[in-house]
């Protein structure tokens, strides 16, 4: 077999062509999972409009979704989305920290959103430790002091005082018990559970929920509402701010009792709840509730006086508030999409974590801590129950 030059050659240039096109082939395969950090706008996207992303979901739900349901009546209008590909192409980017993944490079134009509605009491610092230096430039929670402020509710006031004296008095005219609560979380870092249970010893209490094995479902929930005067509002945990859907069932006709007064008052107006830190003793309180509960004055023929004494007064908000439930903040969040805010904090996971609460996480365990002007609610508390258990014998 002769071997020849050209030969020689005609081998190594198919050699060469083969391995190109093998490379080739690799590097588009390759490519294709990997595409470019930008890419055209789905038609459905309008070009003048900022694009809002959700880098996380929502308790495991698309945040774009929800936030884009609630968004219509927003006088700003955004684009929203959770596809990761337009991040260089969004001008808000939202994280929410009990579904934190990743924390992608950003340029510093964009806004990278803290967004929480759970309290620090609930925000292990675990999900906390990889998040960059001074990554978030926004901060949006159901604090009152946030960027961006996410209630679960508020208290809108009505352009022109509403007369409410047949409505609050058909409202009470259906009460016949006393407390009710429903309560599916059995231990929390606020020992509501402690409070309630020495309550119970001295008034009757109705008690729905996981946590007592009776199943209480919406209609079952509007039915205990309209039968009861108060409802104990306690959160699981003692935060500034901190006010969840539970205390907002007041804009049903019933009366909220929550644990701290400091808690609520930037919140809702002062006569509308009950603070058990308002009085000496659970006993007083107990006795409290009782004696408001049974004067059961009609309204139009209550003078001031007995009126204070009742259980009207803990309506009187609505004839000038009405409630306006949770929302996700979408049009505030789209707002500063467009106006680009600067934050009020240089370092927004300390400004969360930091002096809001009675009591938080640490490593794997819970611990009490007296932080602030809150440590004196858990001392009062203890208190309480000290006192109670002595007027029980």
């Amino acid at each position: 077999m002769s071997f020849t030059l050209q030969g020689c050659n005609k081998a190594i240039f198919y050699s060469v062509s083969i391995i190109s096109f093998s490379i080739i082939c690799i590097l588009n395969v390759n490519l294709a999972q990997f595409p470019a950090t930008t890419r055209e706008l789905p038609t459905s996207y309008h070009h003048d409009h900022p694009i809002v992303l959700t880098w996380t979901s929502f308790f495991g739900s698309d945040l774009a979704k929800l936030l884009e349901k609630k968004s219509d009546s927003c006088f700003y209008k955004c684009d929203y989305t959770s596809d990761k590909r337009l991040l260089n192409e969004s001008s808000l980017i939202v994280f929410h920290s009990r579904d934190f993944t990743d924390f992608p490079q950003t340029r510093p134009d964009q806004l990278k959103v803290l967004y929480n509605l759970e309290s620090p009491a609930n925000s292990w610092p675990s999900l906390f430790r990889n998040v960059p230096q001074n990554y978030f430039n926004l901060t949006a929670t159901y604090r009152t002091d946030s960027d961006v402020y996410v209630p679960y509710g508020i208290f809108e006031k009505r352009s022109v005082k509403d007369d409410i004296r047949e409505k609050v008095n058909n409202i009470v005219a259906n009460k016949t018990k006393l407390v009710l609560q429903l309560v599916s979380n059995c231990e929390t870092q606020s020992k509501r559970e402690m409070v309630t249970e020495a309550l119970e010893k001295l008034i009757n209490i109705t008690s729905y929920g996981g946590c007592f094995g009776v199943d209480c479902g919406e209609q079952c929930e509007e039915e205990a509402i309209k039968s009861h005067y108060f409802y104990l509002a306690f959160e699981n945990s003692v935060c500034q701010d901190y006010v969840t859907e539970k205390f907002f069932r007041l804009g049903s006709g019933i009366v909220p009792v929550v644990l701290s007064r400091e808690v609520i008052k930037n919140v809702a107006p002062p006569e509308s709840f009950i603070a058990v830190d308002d009085f000496y003793s659970l006993k007083k309180l107990a006795e409290y509730l009782t004696y408001v509960a049974s004067k059961r004055f009609t309204s139009r023929k209550t003078n001031l006086l007995n009126r204070k004494r009742s259980i009207f007064r803990y309506f009187d908000w609505m004839s000038t508030y009405e409630i306006k439930h949770f929302d996700f903040a979408v049009c505030d969040l789209c707002q500063a999409a467009h106006k680009k805010p600067n934050s009020k904090y240089d370092n927004a996971v300390e400004w969360w974590l930091n002096g809001t609460c009675l009591n938080r996480h640490t490593s794997d365990e819970v611990e009490l801590s007296w932080i602030s002007n809150y440590g004196l609610i858990v001392l009062l508390l203890i208190v309480f129950v000290a006192i109670s258990g002595q007027d029980a014998h």
